[in-house]
């Protein structure tokens, strides 16, 4: 059996909502480990698949000068010394010390990653992968950052090398990655996957900060504090509601519609010293986001002359969005807000997990013909989508890519007006061809189920 999670997003709280509570992780890791029972599974492998530790969005890095910074260097690219090795050593540091404030923030949670998971049904042998994301990719690029992360998550794994980039297991026919791989924003070397060809990325690939960074850092993070700043005689209960809607906005979904909802926050509390303080604090972060010689760069290699709709266009129009929230321009901040909207996969990847079918089966590739199922994260959005067959009659079976969802808050536009806000929890279970007949189709074949909870409280 194989179960796999992503997006839990444990934060270390300056600058988004709380994190998941323990008692989520005792409840599911419970349910988890009665799924491992009925189906009578002596081998499982539980996959963290990627986002699980959140080292962007945070304060803490106003704390360090701008070099310090992973999009402080002077290029795109890191630093590569000649053995491969990837060389970042000023912003190792501010990376472990969030890493560990992180940690520190919830340790009943992970307690309760680490400990012995026959605790909850689970069999003893039962094992645990990590493959980091985006969010926690620079958990990736230090051996003492690994160490800190094995430590935590008990990973059998050598902290002296890094983490793997996929996880492929031929016995379940499975492949999984983040998915941050097909996002321009968040992955920098997107372009190494146009091809059909299977390949394995080197991992300075990985290494390359992203402009999604920058965007979570010192505009998602950064705005609730310039704006609360600027309110320091405001009646506390208010504060405290503004507050927590400012630092929920990295979880509005869509994606595109954290300018909106930011504009509907003016709009509700109708109170022109906030209005003055959000419109200010926004002009502020676009001035510091501009006059970063990191976006200067990322802008000029993505723009294509005269493409309105080049990706750094599209970064042009968040600017330039942003520079208008005033309550009154909400109409031009939602026309807006559609343009943004291009910044995100229509389809939630699932065509890009048919790409991955190609490769997979490409001549090359180790997995040709093996693998039915194709799991990503990444855009908190669980799925469950038919791809093709492979074979012929008693031997077709079906290929499906599945996302994994998130483990976190969403606060999702009304139909007509407004917010509406819930709690999020999704893993997917692959079964073992040998494993309980109730969860298997044709013999021989593994079986996958999904979970995926809603928790509503006002």
């Amino acid at each position: 059996m194989i179960i796999l999670v992503s997006d839990i997003h444990m934060t270390d709280g300056t600058a988004g909502a709380i994190n998941i509570p323990a008692s989520a992780f005792t409840g599911t890791f419970t349910d988890m480990g009665r799924l491992a029972c009925e189906a009578g599974a002596n081998d499982v492998t539980l996959v963290y698949l990627g986002d699980i530790f959140d080292l962007i969005r945070t304060a803490l890095w106003q704390n360090y000068p701008m070099a310090d910074r992973p999009w402080g260097d002077q290029s795109l690219k890191p630093v590569v010394d000649s053995s491969g090795q990837v060389l970042l050593p000023k912003s190792e540091a501010a990376a472990f010390e969030i890493l560990n404030k992180v940690i520190e923030k919830s340790p009943d949670a992970f307690d309760i990653m680490g400990k012995d998971l026959t605790e909850f049904g689970f069999p003893p042998n039962t094992k645990r992968v990590y493959v980091p994301g985006n969010h926690d990719r620079l958990c990736n690029m230090y051996p003492r950052l690994r160490e800190r992360v094995c430590d935590v998550l008990r990973l059998q794994h050598n902290p002296a090398q890094p983490f793997p980039h996929f996880f492929a297991d031929t016995e379940h026919r499975s492949f999984a990655r983040h998915g941050h791989e097909w996002d321009v924003y968040n992955f920098e070397a997107q372009s190494i996957f146009n091809g059909t060809e299977w390949f394995v990325p080197l991992d300075s690939d990985y290494s390359e900060t992203p402009i999604g960074d920058v965007i979570a850092a010192e505009i998602a993070s950064l705005l609730p504090k310039l704006v609360l700043d600027r309110l320091p005689g405001l009646d506390p209960k208010v504060k405290n509601v503004l507050q927590r809607r400012l630092m929920d906005m990295f979880d509005v979904r869509p994606m595109a519609g954290m300018i909106p909802y930011l504009a509907y926050q003016v709009r509700d509390f109708n109170d022109p010293t906030i209005t003055n303080a959000v419109n200010s604090g926004a002009r502020e972060v676009v001035e510091r986001f501009n006059s970063m010689d990191f976006v200067n760069r990322w802008i000029h290699k993505h723009s294509a002359f005269l493409d309105p709709m080049s990706d750094g266009e599209k970064i042009k129009l968040l600017i330039r969005t942003l520079e208008l929230i005033t309550v009154t321009a909400i109409q031009p901040l939602l026309q807006a807000a559609d343009k943004l909207a291009g910044f995100f996969p229509g389809d939630n990847f699932r065509g890009k997990a048919g790409e991955e079918f190609q490769r997979l089966d490409s001549a090359r590739s180790p997995y040709k013909d093996a693998m039915l199922y194709v799991l990503y994260g990444h855009t908190h959005d669980p799925d469950t989508e038919a791809i093709s067959v492979l074979g012929k009659g008693e031997s077709q079976a079906g290929r499906v890519y599945l996302n994994t969802g998130m483990w976190r808050p969403s606060h999702s536009v009304g139909l007509t007006d407004g917010y509406v806000s819930w709690k999020n929890l999704t893993y997917s279970v692959i079964y073992h061809p040998n494993e309980n007949a109730s969860r298997q189709g044709k013999a021989g074949f593994p079986a996958f189920e999904t979970w995926t909870g809603h928790l509503k409280v006002d």
